[in-house]
């Protein structure tokens, strides 16, 4: 880092890259005060370097928002996402994979919110979006599944949560092979939901 900032100086957008990775290493060990530092550095820099508005700053917005997430912060998260999804229809337009993944987030901290129906709303436009844009097979998908699962699930429906699950299941053995932890960890959910109706 000192090397790079010594070559380019401290605004260089090389810098803010290594402020945006550094700052998700945080995030990964969740030390979630120092990632929000290290992203909110990394926005300074991409702005006067790069002008207000660009996809660097785009993806900052967003990890600020996963950040705000973890911290049990949604108002701040759900303002950070907002303003991510905004800015990537503005550079790329209402559909990109940028804008899906905005969806997907807010549709998270809806959840985490307990707001169900608006949570559900996002997850399935995130969905509908990334199929259009590059498929059903997609790690994506099958996160949306799992959410759209889980809502189901704690909302009473369990037959539609264990049809979630099982198309998480499916897609899982497709993208990453049948014998991958993922493809065992929807199973388990599938046998919870089953077990629990022999029971009732």
């Amino acid at each position: 880092m000192q090397i790079k900032i010594a070559l380019y100086g401290e605004n260089h957008p090389s810098i803010g890259i290594s402020y945006t990775n550094i700052g998700m290493n945080y995030y990964k060990l969740k030390d979630y005060d120092h990632a929000l530092s290290y992203q909110e550095r990394a926005i300074e820099i991409f702005k006067a370097s790069k002008g207000e508005e660009n996809q660097n700053v785009e993806t900052c917005l967003n990890n600020i928002g996963l950040a705000y997430c973890e911290k049990g912060e949604y108002d701040k998260a759900l303002y950070y996402h907002e303003q991510s999804m905004r800015m990537a229809q503005k550079l790329f337009g209402d559909h990109h994979t940028d804008v899906a993944r905005s969806y997907n987030n807010i549709g998270n901290v809806y959840m985490k919110k307990g707001e169900f129906d608006k949570a559900q709303e996002y997850f399935i436009k995130s969905m509908n979006m990334i199929e259009e844009l590059v498929g059903e097979k997609n790690p994506r998908i099958i996160t949306c599944n799992e959410n759209l699962g889980t809502i189901s699930y704690k909302t009473g429906k369990h037959k539609e949560a264990k049809n979630y699950f099982i198309k998480a299941r499916e897609l899982s053995k497709q993208v990453y092979g049948e014998s991958h932890e993922k493809v065992q960890h929807y199973q388990s959910l599938i046998d919870s939901i089953e077990q629990e109706g022999q029971q009732q």
